[in-house]
């Protein structure tokens, strides 16, 4: 599990740290096994990532406020990946 802090707007210029975490684990983007014209062969490309994992303690935060880290989550999500894996 690793963690990162990311500052959060929530408005009105009101900005807070939000600390993401992450589980990096194994992933392949490669189709895998596949036949073509009668020849076989495996296509693989791993790569690290956290993008199924990253949460943060809800407990920290009001409803609304929860609110406003899924959407900046959403928006973020491949920079938060990408900081966590490097982690």
């Amino acid at each position: 599990m690793v963690s990162i802090k990311m500052e959060v707007n929530f408005g009105e210029c009101n900005y807070k740290y939000v600390e993401f975490t992450g589980n990096p684990h194994p992933c392949d983007d490669g189709i895998g096994g596949y036949e073509f014209w009668g020849g076989k062969g495996y296509d693989s490309r791993p790569y690290i990532s956290c993008d199924d994992t990253i949460d943060w303690n809800r407990n920290l935060y009001t409803d609304i406020e929860n609110a406003i880290i899924e959407k900046y989550l959403e928006e973020n999500e491949e920079e938060i990946d990408s900081k966590l894996c490097k982690e």
